[in-house]
């Protein structure tokens, strides 16, 4: 076996997992060790487990779901400084989540990941919504009928938002 089917092997046995037991970071830091061999992904999973242990810290006592929303966003964008990559999008860096944690600029789908990623450590259920063009998360609570947008800082919108996201999303591609 080769080093570089290593990580390949390691990647389709988390993805053989059932979707409760899948841990996407995981996942996508063995995407990643195809690139970055010597990559440490305890170091980076430890990173992710740090971040929601400081996060954690700042959690409202009331624990409603647009508070955790926007303690998430400040801790993320504020404090961290994440921010999505507007001036080199398609740099490849923006696609490894090891690049994204140390350097904090991505893009949609690398910053829901870190999102959802932290969210799932403070037990705050969220998913991925891909749109045409875009990708965004979204609490699972059933009162709640938002959308956040982690390349935009966390921006919360709602599904007529996303129709007209997807719209100017779908305008811009090239035919």
């Amino acid at each position: 076996m080769t080093n570089s089917a290593l990580p390949r092997e390691l990647l389709c046995q988390e993805l053989q997992k059932s979707p409760d037991q899948l841990d996407l970071a995981k996942a996508a830091l063995y995407i990643a060790q195809e690139d970055y061999p010597n990559l440490d992904i305890p170091a980076h999973l430890a990173m992710l487990d740090n971040m929601a242990a400081a996060l954690r810290l700042q959690l409202p006592q009331e624990a409603y779901p647009l508070k955790i929303i926007r303690t998430i966003n400040h801790y993320l964008f504020d404090e961290l400084n994440f921010r999505g990559n507007t001036i080199d999008y398609y740099d490849p860096r923006n696609s490894f989540l090891n690049d994204v944690l140390t350097r904090r600029v991505g893009i949609p789908l690398t910053l829901s990941l870190v999102y959802l990623e932290l969210a799932r450590r403070i037990d705050f259920p969220m998913v991925g919504v891909g749109i045409p063009g875009h990708f965004l998360i979204r609490p699972t609570v059933e009162e709640m009928a938002i959308f956040v947008d982690p390349f935009y800082q966390g921006e919360i919108l709602f599904e007529q938002d996303c129709r007209d996201r997807s719209g100017r999303c779908l305008a811009s591609q090239p035919s």
